[in-house]
């Protein structure tokens, strides 16, 4: 099943983007943000996502300030996480906001052992 993202998450999903739609609305999703006509590496929103998804942006958005949407809706960051696991530990974790350490948890199916347990015998 897909989740549907909105506005230009939801136009960098269809551009096989998604995880840097994630990773945009985990950074920037709430404010208004610049999109640049012609992104660079340099460029502010590449701090955030790929060259590739600036650009993909650029083309439908650029040039203008634009409100970024919030994803809100996709349920946990761990049913997010499990969404951008095929990315790499790092990536995954760069994309929903936690550790690498947490992304292999979650990977591994494993429980934080840290945490007691409420219902124990």
């Amino acid at each position: 099943m897909t989740d549907h993202l909105p506005g230009m998450l939801g136009e960098l999903e269809r551009r096989g983007l998604r995880a840097d739609a994630l990773k945009l609305a985990a950074a920037w999703g709430g404010t208004k943000r610049y999109i640049p006509a012609r992104p660079t590496s340099e460029s502010e929103i590449c701090k955030v996502i790929s060259l590739e998804a600036a650009m993909a942006l650029a083309d439908a958005y650029g040039n203008g300030h634009h409100d970024i949407p919030l994803a809100a809706g996709l349920g946990s960051k761990k049913a997010a996480l499990r969404r951008v696991l095929a990315t790499g530990s790092t990536d995954a974790a760069r994309a929903v906001g936690c550790s690498a350490r947490y992304v292999r948890m979650v990977r591994n199916g494993s429980k934080d052992t840290r945490q007691g347990d409420l219902f124990e015998d």
